[in-house]
């Protein structure tokens, strides 16, 4: 079987923007690949968000059994959510099961996989680590090594406000940064794979997935929104980036020798976003989302039924007050006059309408943090629930989807494409119960539903200010490598299948609580011969890796990144 592995996890890599690259030039590592090897889409996790996308892969099931389907995970039997971690994947990942063969395993970079679990290898964690701490690194001692060779390591990209304010200058800066991090932890993987001599070897890349939210104009040959002008100014610095990801990619393979097996995978894809669908707006307008009758409350319904709302306000002030800081040659982070603007401004959101004027014991449906997540407000489930589990739940969640169908864009009148999902359609396992009700997912189709807004705005259909592109379900796989088919198309391919095929790769039997397949189309029929899949029964022992959450502060700080982010609010 495979002597060594290397799985690239390059975040929101997407045949729409490799294809065109490869054909002018900027990307001759990939294609080369691609011909030598085995290509195809990967179908991202739904919904297709980076959280419950890796955590799929990584164990090769769905969230229902491995817990994390969002950025936030929505503690029982309340209303509140608390930042997804590791600790909460309640399941075994590849790095476990190959450890506990005997495989040296390096996994580096990888979002939530903070806090750090021991491995039979190093771990570095990824984005959701907060930066204030050292502990993001297996074994202990470890991060000392690296800075004392390749100077202080950074988990997260610099805040670039990019969506507020694009100048030469900053785009300049931006794309600076996510080389400079690209070079830096590509240097670090090919340090820590001869220390370690692993075995089998995950890291991850984030820049192109920042890249992308944010200049996707700019990128895309064919975006509606592209001001030639700003593709000309901003263009060729922009692919900078990608030829130094093709190099890299080039160098690590150099490096590794021929006797490595090469996957490229990608949690999502991305595509173009005209509109955001604000559903917690539509779920008040349809009449299952109720406000408080208390004075305060009302007062806030009535002025946000007006558009006298957050976005009318607060979220002007607040973007005002940031542009002129950005103009002004200051970083809205670290100004005197930031640190007392900002809060203040972001507080006022108590003035608005907000999730927190809810009247929950009259309220039926509700839309969680996240993309198209619509929550059923079951009685013994929620904390208020009024919605009677069986026939009354299943009838409302029926009812929900069916308008959810027929649902149109007033600008265009036409209804919107999009794929439904009820939650037993797509999770199975201990958690289902957790797992969002209706999964409304536009994505495929240039929309996106979501409640990141929460209640900021009276309008159902926006445009979205930040970003003008957003995560598809169509993510990349390509295999490289002696035992891959060569030239050769794959189809049907998923996340969850990436686990169960590394196991088979590295010999090891397949647990069959996993949901994924081994994707035997990667292979040429004679290895498939001589290596027989092995699926066990064995259920796993309960594992003793979980640590208790995250400290509360640490829980802050990486909710303020998320937000920075726009990922919630």
């Amino acid at each position: 079987m495979a002597e060594k592995i290397l799985v690239l996890c390059i975040d929101g890599a997407t045949y729409r923007l490799l294809n065109p690259f490869m054909e002018a030039g900027y990307l001759p590592t990939i294609k080369k690949l691609i011909k030598e090897g085995t290509s195809g889409n990967l179908l991202s996790s739904i919904p297709p968000i980076t959280a419950a996308a890796w955590s799929n892969l990584i164990t090769g099931k769905n969230p229902g059994k491995h817990r994390i389907c969002e950025f936030l995970i929505k503690k029982p039997g309340t209303y509140q959510e608390v930042v997804s971690n590791s600790t909460f994947r309640d399941s075994e990942t590849i790095w476990d099961i190959l450890g506990e063969k005997g495989s040296k395993v390096g996994v580096f970079n990888i979002p939530t996989t903070y806090p750090p679990t021991a491995v039979n290898g190093a771990m570095i964690c990824g984005f959701l680590s907060p930066s204030r701490r050292r502990d993001f690194v297996y074994p202990p001692g470890l991060l000392d090594e690296i800075e004392k060779k390749f100077g202080p390591y950074r988990v997260n990209l610099k805040p670039s406000f990019m969506n507020l304010y694009r100048t030469p200058k900053r785009v300049n800066a931006f794309i600076d940064d996510c080389v400079d991090m690209l070079r830096y932890k590509f240097g670090v993987t090919k340090y820590l794979l001869d220390k370690y001599n692993l075995d089998v070897t995950l890291h991850h890349e984030w820049g192109g997935d920042r890249i992308q939210h944010e200049l996707w104009d700019i990128i895309h040959p064919n975006d509606q929104h592209c001001n030639p002008n700003e593709k000309k100014k901003y263009y060729p610095k922009v692919m900078t980036y990608y030829q130094a990801l093709d190099q890299e990619i080039a160098n690590i393979l150099d490096h590794t020798g021929e006797n490595i097996s090469l996957l490229i995978v990608s949690d999502h894809g991305f595509g173009p976003l005209s509109k955001v669908i604000n559903l917690n707006a539509w779920l008040i307008q349809e009449g299952y989302l109720k406000i408080k009758k208390n004075l305060f409350s009302q007062l806030k319904f009535y002025l946000w039924k007006r558009g006298i709302n957050y976005n009318f306000l607060g979220s002007f002030l607040l973007e005002s007050v940031m542009k002129f800081l950005l103009k002004a040659g200051l970083n809205p982070q670290k100004t005197p006059d930031a640190d007392r603007i900002l809060p203040f401004l972001t507080k006022r959101k108590r003035l608005f309408l907000s999730l927190d004027d809810v009247d929950w014991s009259q309220t039926r449906a509700y839309t969680k943090t996240g993309t198209g997540q619509i929550v059923i407000n079951q009685k013994g489930r929620e904390p208020e629930g009024v919605v009677n589990p069986g026939h009354e739940f299943f009838s409302l969640q029926t009812e929900l989807v069916e308008k959810l169908k027929k649902l149109k864009d007033p600008e265009t009148g036409k209804v919107i494409k999009s794929d439904i999902y009820k939650k037993e359609d797509c999770y199975t396992g201990d958690y289902l119960d957790e797992m969002p009700d209706i999964t409304f997912l536009p994505v495929n189709y240039n929309y996106v539903a979501t409640s990141v807004m929460g209640l900021y705005t009276n309008k159902i259909f926006l445009e979205h200010d930040s970003y003008r592109s957003t995560h598809d379900m169509n993510g990349v796989l390509i295999a490289w490598g002696k035992y891959f088919k060569k030239n050769h198309r794959i189809n049907g391919a998923s996340l969850i299948d990436i686990a169960p095929t590394l196991l088979y790769l590295m010999g090891v039997e397949i647990n069959s609580e996993i949901d994924g397949k081994v994707l035997s189309d990667l292979f040429p029929e004679n290895f498939l011969q001589k290596n027989k899949v092995k699926i066990t029964a064995k259920t796993p022992s309960p594992s003793e890796k979980y640590r208790p959450s995250i400290s509360d502060a640490d829980d802050q700080e990486i909710r303020k990144k998320l937000k920075g982010l726009g990922y919630i609010d």
